[in-house]
């Protein structure tokens, strides 16, 4: 396992799905329950139909907002690509359990916030 990652730590003992390039991992407005890790595969990120990014990084997570918040998925998840992820069921309790996971779900939300203040600050400067 790659442990520069704290995120993959793990993760082997987890369940896996799988998905075919096209499908939805996730859809905006509705809700899983579910917390998805992505172990190889490349997805986009859909917000009301508008791509904001494609990702093919292992260990990048998805529908943690929804499972952190209680609240129905902000984006849309697709495959672009056949596409695997490890999933979690319960995701706040396994957060709580899972210290090391936490952790590295915390630097991930960290750094898209610094993304986001990043492009505020440079479209205010336009």
């Amino acid at each position: 396992m790659d442990t520069t990652n704290p995120i993959l730590d793990g993760l082997e003992n987890l369940p896996k799905q799988s998905f075919a390039a096209g499908e939805y991992v996730l859809k905006e407005g509705k809700r899983t329950d579910r917390l998805y890790i992505l172990n190889q595969g490349r997805v986009e990120v859909l917000q009301k139909n508008s791509l904001l990014y494609e990702i093919s990084d292992r260990g990048s997570v998805f529908g943690e907002i929804s499972a952190l918040l209680d609240v129905d998925h902000t984006s849309t998840v697709r495959t672009l690509e056949p596409s695997t992820f490890y999933y979690v069921d319960g995701a706040p309790e396994f957060i709580r359990k899972s210290p090391k996971f936490a952790l590295g779900l915390l630097q991930i939300l960290a750094r898209r916030l610094v993304g986001m203040d990043y492009l505020y600050f440079m479209k205010g400067r336009e």
